[in-house]
């Protein structure tokens, strides 16, 4: 859990400074205005990314680590996550507070149903159909055109939009299950994590005029 965790928590950063640096550029003509094949490369290399960081959490293989492995494996031993026990773990050192066991109670019944004792793999089922309907077109493309080509063309290609969407199941799938595997809800405020000091690097000049030091320095180290 904790590996699929990281793993998404690097892909929404990595969404907010995309979108972070298509906004500051949209915002300002000089740079908006200015033909130049950098945008492509930045949404290509962005969108490939996304496609293949995706496509890891949909893969089912037997060595994977993945959302979707997770879901499966869980769905084939659903007494393996009992109410009592899960309980228990949740409000360890504070079995007395009532409070904190409804909580615990109201957590377990997400996967079980109210007053369900184990995992409801009709849950786990309605989950792992979500995930894959909101995979499916994002893992085609990264199966036939990010990890290899394939002489058979993907039946689509994703949007960015569709992209945002499946980061967004995904992660909000992973979060539910890492309520019931850690028994403590994850939050990630991704804006106030990044913060805004990223930019400085934007308000330089990363170019300077022939002859100064950034052209010398680069033949400096080709030499």
């Amino acid at each position: 859990m904790d590996v699929i965790i990281g793993e998404l928590s690097t892909l929404l950063v990595y969404r907010h400074l995309f979108l972070q640096l298509r906004e500051m550029a949209l915002a300002n003509p000089r740079v908006r205005d200015i033909p130049s094949v950098f945008w492509p490369y930045v949404g290509d290399t962005y969108a490939h990314y996304v496609a293949a960081a995706i496509r890891r959490q949909a893969k089912v293989d037997s060595d994977s680590i993945s959302l979707a492995k997770l879901l499966r494996d869980i769905g084939r031993e659903p007494a393996f996550i009992l109410r009592e026990p899960y309980v228990g773990a949740y409000v360890r050192g504070r079995a007395n507070d009532a409070w904190l066991r409804s909580k615990a109670h109201e957590a377990f019944d997400r996967f079980a149903g109210t007053g369900g004792q184990q995992v409801d793999p009709t849950v786990l089922g309605a989950d792992f159909a979500a995930l894959e309907a909101a995979t499916r077109v994002i893992e085609q493309f990264a199966d036939k055109v990010v990890a290899h080509r394939d002489r058979r063309p993907p039946s689509a290609i994703p949007t960015y939009s569709e992209l945002h969407v499946a980061v967004d199941v995904v992660f909000e799938l992973a979060c539910k299950y890492h309520v019931l595997l850690q028994h403590a809800a994850f939050m990630f405020p991704v804006a106030q994590w990044v913060g805004e000091d990223w930019k400085e690097l934007f308000s330089t000049p990363w170019v300077r005029p022939r002859g100064g030091g950034v052209e010398q320095g680069v033949e400096a180290d080709e030499a």
